[in-house]
């Protein structure tokens, strides 16, 4: 059986051990706090951040750029479909136009209109009056963010070329009938959509160059594959 005077003998001796190591952790607590980081490891922090931002920041850049120009392109995409959609709803042709609004801003701009030549007042016969939105700041995209360009004929409605230009100030058409097909040009001549169809592009501009060039791997494009006005997106080399 414990004698009793020996067990509060040792609790004694234990509880007065336990206060002389009160104060010598409570001083070695309170020096690894005011202790901080030394230089050398401050110093390898922040080469460790450096390296590590060196190593992302071409992967976000490029990362950004695509989410800008799929933006865009989402919003031709779209605005196609409008075209053709209210073609069906009210039964008479309706287009896109597209252009940049002029040559000091370049900001690139779409219209969903009724294509009407028997009006003076239209807006394929006077641009002005077209219902005109800024492509790159519906998405909030600046206009030298992205290059944007089109295979259509300038001069004919309709009627695809086999080469990629700019927008310039002059609009470029594509003409949807009441059935949703794509309508013959003012020239009564068919629609000439060639083997790639009628499409816009949208891109990453190549940096540092005069006159603005797409970047050919950022391509995405909206295209109006066939007559009867199929609508597809597409991106790299099928976009030209």
């Amino acid at each position: 059986m414990s004698n009793p005077v020996s067990l509060k003998t040792n609790s004694w001796q234990k509880e007065t051990r336990l206060a002389k190591l009160k104060p010598f952790l409570l001083r070695h607590y309170l020096s690894g706090r005011d202790r901080g980081f030394t230089m050398i490891e401050m110093i390898a922090v922040v080469i460790i951040i450096a390296v590590l931002s060196a190593i992302a920041a071409p992967g976000w850049l490029a990362f950004v750029n695509r989410q800008r120009v799929s933006k865009v392109n989402d919003v031709v995409f779209s605005s196609l479909q409008e075209a053709q959609r209210e073609a069906k709803r009210t039964k008479y042709n309706y287009s896109l136009s597209l252009r940049i609004n002029n040559t000091t801003d370049k900001i690139p701009q779409v219209a969903v209109d009724r294509y009407d030549t028997n009006n003076p007042i239209s807006c394929i016969n006077v641009p002005a009056n077209c219902n005109w939105k800024n492509l790159t700041s519906e998405v909030g995209v600046k206009p030298n963010q992205v290059w944007v360009g089109t295979n259509i004929d300038p001069t004919t409605a309709n009627n695809a070329l086999n080469t990629l230009a700019a927008l310039d100030t002059t609009p470029e058409t594509i003409i949807f009938d009441q059935f949703g097909n794509l309508s013959q040009p003012a020239n009564s001549q068919p629609p000439n959509i060639g083997p790639k169809g009628l499409m816009v592009v949208v891109a990453v501009p190549k940096p540092n160059s005069g006159t603005p060039q797409p970047i050919d791997s950022t391509k995405r494009c909206a295209i109006v594959r066939t007559l009867l006005g199929s609508i597809q997106t597409e991106q790299g080399t099928d976009c030209l």
